[in-house]
């Protein structure tokens, strides 16, 4: 996308929407450790320390995932293509956590681990692109975004993990995939919305003046 060019309008939409997808990935990450350890506990009979740890390593498992997201995304596909590809496919990641889909713990957390790894890479993408479309002054500025961002992170970590509990306590696991999917469309849509606008019509000040120069040549010769 040309930021240069790209009217100031647009610029702002994506500083908030990079802000706004930011919380909803951290909401769900922190969201799906809690809910993850607690359904394991609860449904599968694991213990605390199982749970745990095998959650923390869904981290690591999302590293293959990872590469292998950059590398297709080397092959020629634009950051902006690549964003929405991987914001869809969070979705289809917290899809996999209703019971009726994974009924094994092992499927559990390999969805775990694709909502992860797809996650980051959409929020590392936007963050970017925010990044680029920062004023220098004003309130839009990377430092204001930089704030801001890691602000609602922090306070949507905070509650994530309470909000998944009493949900899943109260409906089920159901009940807690239904407000995950809803919070992960949100985002996506925050991605997909993001285009790249339409460019400012730059004046060339110098050509207009010749061109009035010469209309008022042309009028004198006449005259």
């Amino acid at each position: 996308m040309d930021f240069e060019a790209m009217a100031a309008k647009k610029k702002r939409l994506i500083w908030v929407k990079a802000i706004i997808y930011g919380s909803e990935r951290a909401l769900i990450t922190s969201a799906l450790e809690a809910a993850t350890v607690m359904v394991l506990e609860t449904e599968f009979g694991w213990d605390t320390t199982s749970a745990g740890l095998a959650v923390g390593l869904t981290f690591f498992a999302s590293i293959p995932v990872t590469l292998c997201a950059k590398f297709v995304q080397r092959q020629g596909v634009s950051n902006l293509v690549a964003m929405r590809c991987f914001s869809i496919c969070t979705v289809i990641g917290c899809v996999c956590f209703f019971p009726q889909i994974t009924s094994a713990p092992i499927a559990l957390l390999v969805a775990d681990a694709w909502s992860f790894a797809f996650g980051y890479l959409a929020q590392g993408i936007i963050s970017g692109f925010a990044s680029k479309a920062c004023n220098k002054e004003g309130a839009f500025t990377l430092a204001n975004f930089g704030v801001y961002n890691l602000f609602c992170m922090v306070v949507v970590r905070l509650i994530a993990a309470p909000v998944a509990r009493s949900l899943l306590a109260a409906g089920g696991r159901t009940a807690y995939a239904t407000v995950q999917l809803v919070i992960a469309t949100m985002g996506c849509i925050s991605c997909v919305s993001i285009n790249g606008g339409t460019p400012v019509k730059v004046v060339d000040n110098e050509a207009l003046t010749h061109e009035n120069h010469v209309g008022v040549a042309d009028s004198n010769v006449k005259n």
